[in-house]
């Protein structure tokens, strides 16, 4: 306290003093050098202002500098630095006197994202002055934000009976919390109506709202308006598109069917092989064009079959092997033929015949182009109904079939299932029925060698058979055969649990689309058709049943087209279904 008083004394009566020369008439130097002294001791500091303001993040580039006194001259202005608050390097700005008492900073055009320090320190020393503030921290904040969909853009329509959609912002943002800064539209919009805006944590928000979409999909837009980051800058894309997916019916079979195969072909065009129809076991194909909704039949399969594969060959053509030619179990009725189809004239022309005649096999393209078959069963009503541990290789360049490594463990209904890594590796399966003995060791393939190798890391937790294994970014999915999946991400040693349908369901048909989501159609639970798809949101590990299909089915074969669409043909309820639908958005 003593010392402040102190201090308030002398410069009163210093200033008193000052008073008295400047009014005893002293010379017009004593008066301007007293002038400044005072000056000096009043007002010590030079006050900066800038504009925009830097007391939050800015984006703009150029930035104007004024200061109470006028100190910006030649001399000064080259004095001036900006560095990298972060690692101190130098910025290669401009910096030009405005005049005597502003100044103007250019920030370079390549300037990233980051805190940036005005250093005044040497004009100050110059000066024998300092600033208010000491010095200039420009928090530049250039990048638009950023908005996602907690649950992706792609959705069921039935999703939409939650009442709520949560969106999510890369960082802090203004008005996010108004219900004026959202809209829908869209065809699909139907009843949807927003209600409310609810902040729930950081920069997430939830959307309420009334009604619903149209059950057929469609396009839902969301818009953004007036929604900005600290820096003023406006969100990077304006609206967030849905794909609103609801099934519509898509045309007809020829023949109805179950059981069969259908193969995507480069034209477009889904051919549907063989199945069992109302009389048995069919050798009748046929082709569903989806621009047309229209299916044609083309010639027929040499000999009907069922529990077959067939294969896309990198020339076009499909490449089918073996399967059951009767509904009933018999000695001899696995099939040892192989057919080829030809898209370029509809026909189908007899293949080598397989080394091993099988059924509940499993067939891939491996990356010479060649096909591998392996594993099955051989006969089907002998006890102990052990699957095979055979393996084959059909060559198309040849026209041939070739004996290759046997698997490690005998096994049908398993998958085969090419990875990232671009080996192909053999999933689960079941060794003998009479035992329920299932195989939870998983093979790869080694073409050079032809040999199958165990690799522990890929050991199965659940026993599983007629099942399915996905690969995305950061994991692996099995599911099926038990409601419980399981899940092997990329940095972890061992696969463990994940998620369970939402219904107990087997006999369905998958499809894993874009965003890390899995669809579940049709199949039956204790004997009755599940009308509701499971919809599985991989990201947040969770089932949720979805819309109802226009006809409950198992056993149908589902395809999605590159357009995102689904087409679902054929299956079980009841009797063969003949009706195709389409699960999309459009």
């Amino acid at each position: 306290m003593r010392s402040k008083k102190s201090v308030t004394i002398l410069l009163s009566l210093f200033l008193f003093q000052c008073q008295g020369l400047l009014e005893g008439g002293r010379s017009g130097q004593d008066q301007i050098f007293l002038s400044e002294i005072g000056s000096r001791l009043l007002f010590p500091n030079i006050l900066l202002t800038s504009n925009p303001s830097l007391g939050s993040a800015i984006s703009a580039r150029e930035i104007a500098v004024r200061s109470s006194e006028a100190v910006w001259t030649k001399q000064t202005i080259p004095l001036l630095e900006i560095r990298n608050q972060s690692n101190g390097d130098l910025v290669t700005a401009k910096i030009e006197e405005v005049s005597a008492s502003e100044f103007k900073i250019q920030l370079p055009k390549d300037l990233a994202r980051g805190t940036y320090v005005v250093q005044l320190e040497s004009v100050s020393r110059l000066l024998g002055k300092s600033f208010n503030p000491s010095r200039l921290e420009v928090n530049f904040d250039p990048e638009a934000p950023t908005v996602q969909s907690v649950f992706g853009t792609i959705l069921d329509s039935s999703f939409f009976n939650q009442g709520y959609l949560d969106v999510s912002f890369n960082e802090t943002v203004q008005n996010a919390n108004l219900l004026s800064s959202y809209s829908l539209n869209g065809q699909s919009l139907g009843t949807l109506r927003l209600s409310s805006v609810f902040p729930i944590s950081g920069n997430l928000y939830r959307l309420f709202f009334t009604g619903l979409p149209s059950s057929t999909g469609g396009i839902l837009v969301l818009s953004f308006q007036n929604i900005l980051d600290t820096a003023g800058n406006a969100l990077q894309v304006p609206n967030l598109q849905f794909q609103v997916y609801g099934f519509k019916f898509a045309g007809e079979m020829q023949t109805a069917r179950s059981q069969a195969v259908s193969v995507l072909l480069p034209s477009g065009q889904i051919l549907t092989i063989g199945g069992v129809t109302g009389s048995g076991v069919s050798n009748l194909c046929e082709l569903y064009n989806p621009n047309t909704k229209s299916s044609v039949s083309v010639g027929n399969l040499t000999t009907g079959r069922r529990r077959f594969t067939a294969t896309l060959l990198n020339d076009g053509r499909v490449f089918i092997a073996g399967g059951d030619r009767n509904t009933s179990q018999s000695a001899g009725d696995t099939i040892n033929t192989t057919e080829i189809f030809d898209p370029a004239t509809n026909t189908f022309s007899n293949g080598p015949n397989l080394i091993t005649g099988r059924m509940d096999h499993a067939a891939i393209l491996l990356a010479s182009g060649k096909v591998l078959i392996a594993g099955g069963i051989l006969i089907e009503n002998a006890s102990p109904f052990l699957s095979t541990n055979l393996a084959e290789v059909y060559d198309p360049n040849t026209n041939t079939m070739s004996s290759t490594g046997n698997l490690q463990y005998p096994r049908r209904d398993f998958v085969f299932k090419k990875l990232a890594d671009g080996n192909v590796y053999a999933f689960g399966g079941l060794r003998k029925i009479l035992s329920d003995e299932y195989i939870r060791e998983t093979e790869v393939f080694d073409e050079q060698s032809g040999n199958f190798t165990v690799v522990p890391r890929y050991e199965l937790r659940l026993n599983r058979s007629t099942f399915f294994v996905e690969e995305f970014s950061d994991r692996i999915l099995a599911f099926g055969a038990v409601p419980t999946t399981e899940r092997l991400l990329k940095n972890e040693s061992a696969f463990s649990l994940a998620a369970s349908f939402s219904t107990i369901r087997t006999k369905f048909s998958p499809i894993a689309f874009a965003e890390e989501k899995i669809i579940l159609f049709g199949g039956e639970a204790d004997g009755t058709y599940v009308p509701r798809i499971d919809y599985y949101d991989i990201p947040n590990n969770r089932f949720t049943l979805g819309s109802r299909m226009l006809v409950p089915r198992i056993d149908s074969q589902t395809i999605r087209l590159p357009s995102g669409k689904v087409i679902v043909i054929g299956g079980l309820a009841a009797n063969p279904v003949k009706e195709i639908e389409e699960y999309s958005y459009e």
